[in-house]
């Protein structure tokens, strides 16, 4: 059963509403300053995996996304595709 405290969709307290909305935004602030990377392809799930996994800290929160978009760009993650 999902409490407010695990922190998914739907089931959100209201300071980790407020979270997830800083750490959107601060993403968006950071991506048009530095990354340039489609963010537009993560949406608020993928948002509360990053949070839940550092307990809603959004500075290690936010480091742990950095290295991630780093990680991607690095490897070339998005141009990886799967031929049938």
């Amino acid at each position: 059963m999902v409490t407010k405290e695990d922190g998914y969709l739907g089931s959100l307290t209201p300071i980790q509403e407020k979270a997830l909305k800083l750490f959107k935004e601060e993403v968006k602030k950071e991506n048009t300053k530095a990354w340039k990377y489609d963010v537009s392809q993560f949406d608020d799930y993928d948002y509360l995996r990053f949070l839940r996994a550092r307990k809603f800290d959004l500075k290690n929160t936010f480091e742990m996304f950095a290295k991630y978009i780093k990680w991607r760009v690095e490897y070339g993650a998005d141009k990886i595709f799967v031929m049938n």
